[in-house]
């Protein structure tokens, strides 16, 4: 002590919950006398850790799938043990449980929570999850708050639209495929795919008859097309040939 100024003592560090007595002495100098201070009571309580929950997947789970959950704890002691419950209820306020009971106990060791087992869900809807930490020696009771998990349709049946070959005439045309969906999964509709058809490219074959042909006589010419479309409206093919000598 230096000019009448006191400083601070070491810190102590409590390790069992209950009461302590500080005490200070003053041991006196040339001028002045010796002192105590009567005994200080100090209270050592167990910690007020705080719990968070979150549950895999987040958010929602498709319907007939499994979720679990992870609790985590903070501000508790580093040897924090004991066990921790996460139970899955029906309404938001985390009063009801869900039917059947549905309810995963954890061992707490060194302040780390293991996951829950994890849930199948069989019917859509919401449910609501909550973690209980049961507490140690010297850490607190705490729980978490409600935690929503949504119980959605399978993952939507995805329609892929393959076109196939088929008469129709040159142009460009769309298609789209629709599905309605069932009492489990949901509707979807297809991407819309754009066809573009060409007009084909025939190959024609020419014949003359007769050939050779004598002067001063006749020849006829005989056109045959392949390769060519047949429109819907006949069972031909359109357009016309022209024959040139």
């Amino acid at each position: 002590m230096t000019n009448r100024s006191v400083p601070y003592s070491p810190y102590a560090t409590f390790v069992a919950i209950g009461t302590v007595c500080w005490q200070a002495s003053y041991t006196g100098d040339a001028n002045n006398g010796a002192k105590t201070r009567a005994c200080e009571a100090l209270i050592i309580g167990s910690s007020t850790p705080m719990l968070t929950l979150t549950t895999s997947p987040a958010g929602s789970v498709a319907v007939d799938g499994a979720a679990n959950g992870r609790a985590t704890l903070a501000s508790a002691t580093s040897a924090a043990s004991g066990s921790d419950s996460d139970t899955v209820y029906a309404n938001n306020a985390c009063t009801v449980a869900a039917v059947p009971s549905t309810t995963s106990t954890e061992v707490v060791a060194s302040g780390i929570v293991g996951p829950s087992d994890d849930f199948t869900f069989d019917a859509i809807g919401t449910s609501y999850w909550r973690a209980m930490y049961g507490g140690d020696g010297k850490n607190q009771t705490i729980s978490t708050g409600c935690v929503m998990l949504n119980v959605v349709d399978e993952a939507v049946a995805r329609l892929d639209l393959i076109v196939m070959p088929n008469r129709i005439v040159a142009g460009t045309f769309y298609w789209v495929a629709t599905q309605g969906g069932d009492a489990s999964n949901d509707g979807d509709v297809s991407a819309c795919i754009e066809l573009t058809v060409d007009r084909t490219a025939p190959f024609i074959v020419l014949s003359v008859s007769p050939d050779p042909v004598v002067a001063r006589s006749g020849a006829f010419g005989s056109a045959a097309l392949a390769g060519a479309t047949t429109t819907a409206a006949t069972t031909g093919v359109g357009g016309s040939v022209i024959y040139t000598v």
